[in-house]
């Protein structure tokens, strides 16, 4: 993967989140960080809740935001670092995602433009 230059996209969370937070994240991607010695580049969408109709899993119209944040680098990182590698990903990620969530104009109609 990195002879080639292989970029690989994980949702860490591992499954779809209904409950408006971010899920607990799971240990995988952090493992495939450390062992590469390669930095984790986290992207956080805001929340869909507002135009995602649950019961029918369907999206309607609305807006989201996306974004980047400053690379978290893994360099001499070992296993025993991931629990907090996880622990400050989350941290950053979570308040992101709340921060950019409580931004976005919310919208169950079409969008105009």
């Amino acid at each position: 993967m990195l002879d080639d230059q292989i970029r690989l996209w994980v949702f860490p969370e591992g499954t779809r989140n209904q409950t408006g937070n971010l899920l607990p994240f799971k240990k995988g991607a952090f493992h495939l960080a450390v062992q590469a010695q390669v930095p984790i580049i986290p992207i956080v969408f805001s929340s869909y809740s507002s135009f995602y109709l649950r019961k029918q899993k369907q999206f309607n119209s609305g807006t989201i935001t996306i974004k980047i944040l400053p690379k978290i680098e893994t360099k001499g990182l070992a296993s025993d670092d991931i629990p907090s590698l996880m622990d400050k990903s989350f941290h950053l990620m979570n308040s992101s995602f709340l921060s950019i969530s409580n931004s976005v104009p919310h919208s169950n109609g079409p969008c105009k433009h």
